[in-house]
């Protein structure tokens, strides 16, 4: 056994970011007068790009590799209503030994139709939560964690909120959510 010298440097445990958005990663310090024109203007556009699995593959691993390159080796993540952006999330942090809270991020109103989940199929939401649950929840390990991911309150309508609290409770996840928007 060879003892190594890390004198003059500062040995740390790897940071947890308990709140952050994959899919934001282009639009960190992008300028808005207000939140909801920041939204629009940013959010919202980069946030739909992760339907297409190829390109939330490649946010998702440019995503961790920053998350990685500034010390933080646990996150609990936003990431979109696209069950793909889930998935490529999952995955690059499984790759990357990293622990994970994580999932797919839900809200019916108040946002651009291609973010809702459709309020006339809030089944469907359930039943991709259910999958992502399935496939996820105790990977790698235990190291990634199912979580239920509400955008924020006003994000939802009661009827939802309720189906998400009641989702939560069945499968003992943690509830991810804004406090306030």
């Amino acid at each position: 056994w060879q003892p190594i010298d890390h004198a003059g440097k500062l040995i740390l445990p790897g940071f947890i970011d308990t709140h952050v958005h994959s899919a934001q990663l282009d639009v960190i310090g992008s300028w808005g007068a207000q939140l909801l024109d920041w939204l629009e203007t940013y959010t919202f556009p980069a946030e739909h790009r992760m339907v297409d699995p190829v390109l939330a593959q490649q946010g998702s691993r440019l995503f961790l590799d920053a998350l990685l390159a500034h010390g933080s080796t646990s996150a609990v993540v936003f990431p979109t209503v696209h069950k793909a952006s889930v998935d490529a999330l999952f995955e690059g942090a499984l790759e990357r030994g990293m622990r994970l809270i994580a999932g797919k991020v839900l809200m019916d109103r108040h946002a651009p139709k291609t973010l809702c989940d459709d309020i006339d199929d809030v089944d469907g939401a359930e039943r991709d939560c259910h999958e992502l649950i399935e496939r996820w929840h105790g990977a790698g390990g235990g190291r990634l964690s199912a979580a239920v991911s509400c955008s924020a309150p006003q994000r939802v309508t009661n009827d939802y909120f309720a189906g998400l609290s009641a989702l939560s409770k069945r499968h003992d996840l943690p509830f991810n959510i804004h406090i306030l928007e």
